[in-house]
């Protein structure tokens, strides 16, 4: 399962808007929450764990989509890089 998909999943499951997760981790604005269920960009490391322990979710599955995520964006990134030193070549 991808992320955004999961963090909304545990937020509505838990009866939670966007608003009171963003406000429960600092944030002033809801767009923050949207943007992760979205796709848009990832929660920060530093955030993390909050978020875990507010949603309840379970923490090797959280581990598990961001190391899958992270792979995915580096092998994107390092083909993408290998393509553009062989065309200079």
């Amino acid at each position: 399962m991808e992320s955004y998909k999961y963090f909304k999943k545990m937020r509505t499951e838990r009866g939670l808007t966007q608003e009171e997760v963003s406000r429960f981790l600092g944030y002033s604005s809801k767009q923050i929450v949207s943007n992760w269920e979205r796709g848009t960009c990832m929660p920060p490391l530093n955030k993390l764990a909050q978020l875990v322990k507010l949603l309840e979710m379970d923490k090797e599955i959280v581990m598990d989509i961001f190391l899958n995520e992270t792979q995915v964006l580096l092998e994107g990134h390092l083909r993408e890089k290998s393509r553009r030193t062989k065309k200079r070549a």
